[in-house]
């Protein structure tokens, strides 16, 4: 019994090939803008203002089983401002 394992891949087309290069090119130019970013530190620390509210948002309750019964829920973030900053 002889069996054939010889598969062969469909070939790509131009639109094929020219997508997959222009994805890796930007993910090398993503790679090099982050070393390329912040070279030096500025501002020696910073303080930080922890839990501010900037908004709010409806909350479900009880997700995939009763999403007619919501609440709403307070948006928070830290605040990271530079101490010795002037505006």
């Amino acid at each position: 019994m002889q069996t054939n394992y010889d598969f062969h891949f469909p070939k790509q087309t131009l639109y094929e090939k020219n997508t997959f290069t222009l994805c890796v090119y930007f993910f090398y130019i993503s790679l090099i803008a982050q070393v390329k970013r912040y070279p030096e530190t500025i501002f020696a620390s910073s303080t930080v203002t922890p839990d501010v509210v900037y908004d709010t948002a409806p909350l479900l309750n009880s997700p995939y089983y009763n999403e007619n019964s919501n609440t709403t829920e307070d948006l928070i973030m830290d605040v990271y401002q530079p101490t010795g900053d002037t505006p």
